[in-house]
């Protein structure tokens, strides 16, 4: 995975230069998208993933329309539910610094999930 912030300089001619010219195996995202307008321009420019410093359903919703994988930060209970119920795949814990040394004491105590296939 290669991830490129949209606020890299012409980051969405990177991300459609690096997505024709990679291996396929190489899946190329778009990070820092901040909005669903953001989300499109990105998956169109050939972005594979998308993460978010946010939580926001408008880009899971397209990017589950666009088969492509969202990754939006949560970091409640509640923020991290409501990604998985949107149909987040993964969610990434974020400011994980703010939950301070306890960080995987945290993840732990949201208690047992059910995997999403």
């Amino acid at each position: 995975m290669l991830e490129v912030t949209l606020d890299t300089p012409q980051a969405l001619h990177v991300i459609r230069t690096l997505s024709s010219v990679l291996p396929k195996r190489v899946s190329v995202g778009a990070a820092t998208v901040m909005d669903k307008e953001q989300a499109v321009a990105a998956i169109d420019a050939g972005a594979k993933f998308i993460t978010s410093p946010i939580l926001c359903t408008e880009i899971i919703d397209i990017c589950e329309k666009r088969g492509v994988l969202a990754i939006p930060a949560a970091l409640t209970p509640t923020e991290i539910y409501t990604a998985i119920q949107a149909g987040a795949r993964a969610v990434k814990l974020f400011p994980a610094c703010s939950l301070g040394w306890q960080g995987l004491e945290a993840v732990k105590s949201l208690g047992p999930y059910k995997e999403v296939s």
